[in-house]
């Protein structure tokens, strides 16, 4: 997982360039455990996700598929759109991946060591201070992307694991 972690973190801070630590830890805690703990409520975050896409404006600017590991993706809503896919194929992708993912501790400590080593080295946007800083003594649980994160990269996509991935590349051939 080493080296396909550093590729994806090496991809990520290309692509999204205002990334801060919070959003690296993001990216970390999505890695680990998927996307388990936005469906508390799947009425709620269907409804969620059709308003999302509604204002999501359809783009082919970003890849359809971000892989962040082996087994887990972010599909990015305005290039789904765009490519006119169904969007109950793809909440049933999520739903699937939030259920059946089965997270670890342990993999979120690599990512976070992985990453503390890529910050020491002048890899990333931030340094190794301000990683350490807002990971310290944080208590397990995910995160939103950070207001400059935000603002810059108007984020919209969907974490699915990545077996499902295939079913979307079906459809688009």
């Amino acid at each position: 997982m080493d080296s396909k972690f550093i590729a994806c973190v090496k991809q990520q801070m290309n692509m999204h360039p205002s990334m801060e630590p919070q959003d690296m830890y993001k990216l970390c805690y999505q890695v680990a455990f998927g996307a388990e703990h936005m469906l508390l409520d799947e009425e709620r975050a269907w409804r969620y996700l059709q308003a999302e896409f509604e204002q999501v404006k359809p783009d082919l600017h970003w890849p359809l598929v971000e892989w962040l590991s082996e087994g887990v993706a972010r599909v990015n809503l305005s290039t789904y759109k765009a490519k006119g896919l169904p969007l109950e194929l793809l909440f049933e992708l999520f739903v699937e991946g939030a259920r059946g993912f089965d997270g670890s501790e342990e993999e979120l400590d690599l990512c976070i060591g992985i990453v503390t080593e890529m910050a020491a080295n002048g890899e990333l946007g931030f340094q190794k201070q301000e990683w350490q800083a807002f990971c310290e003594g944080r208590p397990l649980g995910p995160v939103h992307h950070s207001q400059n994160y935000k603002l810059k990269e108007e984020p919209a996509y969907r974490v699915i694991r990545g077996q499902s991935v295939r079913r979307i590349d079906d459809l688009v051939g």
